[in-house]
């Protein structure tokens, strides 16, 4: 009777070691798919921002050229060189002037248009 309790007891001992075990590699095995899902986001992260630091790269060379320096100035902050002159026209005012002067000469027949144009 003894050793059927010892054999049983051994028998239970290595039924929990056995659980012990497969619930440790589970959860070995759970945290290596997080982490390796995690690499993925980061490897995918790396990818994009590697991408945009090339565009960036790109754009910083082209803004060093002194035709980018040049337009740039002239664009934004309105500078000419000598002997030009600025002009500035205010876009709102010309597309709806635009605007009007379209609808007006559609309704218009195209010989009366000519004719308005040149006389």
């Amino acid at each position: 009777m003894k050793a059927k309790f010892r054999t049983q007891t051994v028998q239970l001992i290595a039924l929990l070691g056995l659980l012990g075990a497969i619930l440790g590699l589970s959860r070995s095995l759970y945290g290596l798919l997080t982490k390796n899902t995690l690499l993925n986001d980061r490897i995918r992260t790396l990818r994009v921002l590697q991408n945009d630091k090339m565009i960036l790269e790109k754009q910083l060379m082209d803004a060093k050229k002194p035709e980018f320096i040049e337009r740039e100035a002239r664009n934004k902050l309105n500078l000419s060189k000598e002997g030009e002159t600025v002009i500035l026209i205010d876009t709102k005012s010309l597309d709806s002037t635009m605007s009007g002067s379209v609808s007006q000469q559609n309704s218009q027949a195209n010989w009366k248009q000519w004719w308005n144009l040149f006389f």
